[in-house]
């Protein structure tokens, strides 16, 4: 009898992939220095069965129309600096958490905050006085402690610094697989499917996944035809073995030598 063991039945990791950047957004202002930015989603694909994140910041920030926007009198405590007025950083939210500052290569003079500091808000503060903003834009003053899921943050200097520490990561279950072909190829048979417990894995004392990781169902197919087992024929004096379809038969009867027979056997 031949017995069928499934092996390699977890679910492959897959490593996120970067989607392409969007377009710069407009300038949010017309003069004075504003800021534009792009921003990219870690879904082509998602992240899953404990495959690796994306690598690098989701959003890049760049300074735009720099320019006075009154010759070279520039507003909310700015000065006019003759080089590159573009240098990172030059806004407080260009510290923010998964940002990245790009510097503009067409190095241009225009309007910033003085040296030491940043904009925030229309106006000039010291980096130390910087709001923080996480990830997902929250805002934190300065010094602000925050204790989150695995990790423990605080806004230093503009700045979202966490230090991240070990906790239960409960276990999730990878999507079915796709059923296996049918164990018989006629009759009553039995087909499988599988998922892992790797959507994440369970770590440092989480949960481990209820529910199976094996699935089955019957797979009806046609009947099987039936295994005709002759023995040998031997016919008397004036029979011959003959097949007959018509009749049901698998093996070969003995029939009459006449004119039907012969006309049968003409026939086939």
């Amino acid at each position: 009898m031949e017995e069928t063991e499934f092996c390699n039945t977890d679910a492959c990791p897959i490593d996120g992939n970067w989607n392409p950047w969007s377009e710069w957004t407009p300038c949010d202002t017309t003069c004075n220095g504003g800021t534009t930015f792009r921003y990219r989603l870690c879904n082509d694909p998602l992240p899953k069965n404990d495959g690796a994140d994306c690598e690098g910041d989701p959003m890049e920030t760049m300074v735009c129309n720099p320019q006075p926007c009154n010759e070279t009198i520039c507003e909310n405590g700015k000065v006019y600096e003759e080089g590159c007025v573009s240098s990172c950083p030059y806004h407080c939210a260009d510290l923010q958490a998964g940002t990245q500052c790009v510097e503009d290569v067409n190095c241009e003079p225009g309007c910033r905050c003085p040296e030491g500091t940043l904009e925030q808000n229309g106006e000039c503060v010291p980096q130390e006085q910087c709001d923080c903003l996480d990830e997902e834009g929250n805002l934190y003053a300065p010094d602000d402690n925050i204790v989150e899921e695995c990790k423990n943050c605080t806004c230093i200097n503009g700045t979202y610094m966490c230090e991240e520490y070990d906790c239960p990561i409960d276990c999730g279950w990878s999507s079915w697989s796709t059923w296996t072909e049918c164990s018989e190829t006629c009759g009553n048979g039995t087909q499988y499917r599988f998922r892992s417990g790797n959507n994440p894995t369970a770590l440092n004392g989480g949960d481990d996944c209820v529910g199976d990781s094996e699935d089955q169902t019957q797979c009806n197919l046609s009947e099987c035809p039936t295994e005709c087992v002759c023995e040998p024929v031997t016919c008397n004096l004036g029979y011959i073995p003959v097949f007959i379809e018509a009749e049901d038969e698998c093996c070969p009867v003995c029939k009459p030598v006449s004119v039907d027979i012969y006309t049968y056997l003409w026939k086939t």
